[in-house]
């Protein structure tokens, strides 16, 4: 893999010699099998998850990764050494498993990526608007907080959050995101893309929003944004993803170019495309101050220097003279300013903002906090062994949760939900706005998609049963372009998830081209039929048809090919 090309000593690591490294140099434990419990899919599982788990099979680990609410769960965690558990919400499957988790002295290890296990109410995030949500979040918080206090050690992205975790009388350690190999090498590619010179004098300041939450951070640089943007008319904003724009910046319209959210795959491009990184984060909330610098390592890793709000993340992905910290209004507006003026040295500002990244920030970096942890896990003592006849213990609480959790009977259905891989989407995920009809007895669901990487190996399918019991089965086809049968299968129609996607594992993998999937039910009676959440439909996926008819959208898909056969 050719290096960064302003550095030619930034090469990427090798993941093979790392495996062999770390495996000759990791803690020898006895068992060498975790189980990663998810509770949420999409960019925070990626980082929180996908990452961590792959630190931990370059120390020589088996791995898997599951939803929380995965039908085989009990199973899956009677099979691993150690258990992590990101995001998970307590309920009576949940506990269960940390309890004979405990009787079996298999270590826990929770971990946190934002402060959502805390419900006083200034620790509440702006965005959460209403009595009855500001309730709903405090009720999550708690049953996020009675997981992690049940779990032996606690791992934060921030020292703000390790900070919350003791206070809460737990065992926490730092341990930040870092970025995958498969994410540089998409930021280097990005940067050679756009290594010829540029020839306009517009000065591009970017902001990429993930979600809709982010008003209250973006509205910290609106005004110091503005300011800056009337001082030097070479100054223009591009936004990606959902954001509304703050009156500060009205009649500056013509020179803002905001555009839906995209693919993260795609998202080094855009990065790319700017000569600043903007990372506002609301420093008057404990939430926001409490996350991490993810936004800044992408940027760097694409060699775009950034500014950003001064919390301690920050302050640690950004190298001096590798980006700039703002407190306030005016350091957003003079910081924007000059670095608008420096442009023809800003290219050297990123290069040392993406050589710190890629040392302190790519995979290799967090491996040595993995091997920290699994020193410590070989060094507890253990919880209990197990006994004949013993009874799980109830999980260790402090003192007021003593008496017994009040999620011990709360019970969710369970399912065959799918999060995403580590792998390539080939097929992107994209937002529903619509519901398919009720797929009943004799109807026919067709979908005609394309895909332009090799080696699909997996398609998912956003399903909605609305808690129906079903006692069905689907019939699965897919066929080339050329109308043979790629892959065939039938599934029990209560395996499929509620509001969540299913995934269909192909034999073989898949080249690319055009494909379609067909669907039929067998055996449905009334109110015993499945939908199918539907996106947008477009050139690379038209509208779906049942029965021959076009209906109101596109199925939901998502696919994914190995990353081996994408670089």
């Amino acid at each position: 893999m050719v290096g960064f090309p302003c550095d030619s000593r930034l090469g990427l690591p090798n993941q093979d010699d790392a495996t062999v490294m770390d495996r000759e140099t990791a803690p020898r434990m006895k068992h060498r099998r975790a189980l990663f419990v998810s509770g949420i899919d999409g960019f925070c599982h990626r980082y929180a998850v996908l990452h961590r788990a792959s630190h931990l099979r370059s120390c020589g680990w088996q791995v898997s990764v599951l939803p929380y609410q995965h039908c085989g769960l009990l199973d899956a965690a009677g099979r691993a050494d150690l258990l992590f558990f990101y995001r998970v919400p307590a309920n009576a499957r949940v506990l269960r498993v940390l309890q004979e988790a405990a009787l079996a002295g298999r270590r826990r290890i929770g971990l946190v990526d934002d402060l959502i296990f805390r419900r006083e109410q200034d620790q509440i995030p702006s965005f959460v608007l209403g009595e009855q949500a500001r309730a709903l979040w405090q009720e999550g918080a708690d049953r996020y907080a009675e997981v992690l206090h049940a779990c032996d050690e606690v791992l934060a992205g921030s020292e703000e959050l390790v900070e919350e975790v003791r206070k809460m009388g737990m065992e926490g350690h730092l341990y930040r995101d870092a970025l995958a190999s498969e994410e540089l090498a998409l930021a280097q590619a990005a940067q050679n893309a756009r290594s010829e010179p540029r020839h306009d004098e517009d000065f591009r300041v970017g902001y990429f929003s993930g979600t809709a939450t982010h008003a209250a951070d973006f509205a910290q640089l609106a005004a110091g944004l503005a300011a800056a943007m009337r001082e030097d008319a070479r100054i223009s904003l591009r936004i990606h993803g959902p954001l509304s724009i703050p009156s500060e910046l009205a009649g500056l319209e013509s020179r803002i170019d905001q555009k839906p959210l995209i693919p993260w795959v795609e998202l080094p491009d855009a990065i790319a495309a700017v000569d600043l990184n903007l990372a506002p984060l609301d420093t008057d909330s404990r939430f926001s101050v409490a996350k991490g610098a993810t936004k800044v390592m992408e940027a760097a890793a694409c060699g775009v220097p950034s500014i950003g709000s001064s919390t301690s993340s920050h302050r640690a992905a950004m190298v001096p003279q590798g980006g700039w910290l703002a407190e306030g209004s005016e350091d957003w507006h003079r910081g924007i300013v000059a670095a608008a003026q420096a442009r023809g040295s800003l290219a050297e500002v990123g290069c040392r903002a993406q050589a710190h990244i890629v040392e302190h920030y790519g995979p290799a970096a967090r491996v040595g906090a993995m091997k920290e942890l699994l020193e410590r896990a070989e060094g507890a003592t253990p919880v209990r062994a197990a006994r004949s006849g013993d009874q799980a213990p109830r999980v260790d609480l402090p003192a007021e949760r003593a008496s017994g959790s009040r999620w011990e009977a709360f019970s969710e259905p369970e399912s065959e939900v799918a999060f995403a891989p580590d792998a390539f989407p080939t097929l992107p995920e994209r937002s529903w706005t619509d519901i398919s009809p009720p797929l009943g007895e004799g109807d026919l669901l067709r979908q005609k998609f394309s895909v332009t990487k090799p080696g699909l190996f997996r398609l998912d399918l956003f399903t909605l049963t609305y808690g129906q019991s079903f006692d069905h089965s689907i019939g699965v086809r897919l066929q080339n372009a050329a109308g043979a049968v790629c892959a065939q299968a039938s599934w029990e129609a209560g395996r499929l998830p509620d509001r969540a996607f299913f995934a269909w594992e192909f034999e073989e993998p898949l080249p690319a081209g055009e494909y379609g999937l067909e669907l039929e039910a067998r055996g449905t009676g009334p109110g015993n039929a499945a939908s199918f959440g539907l996106v947008t439909a477009g050139v690379q996926r038209p509208p779906a048809t049942m029965n021959g008819e076009e209906i109101a959208g596109a199925l939901g898909l998502r696919g994914f090919s190995p990353w081996d056969q994408v670089f």
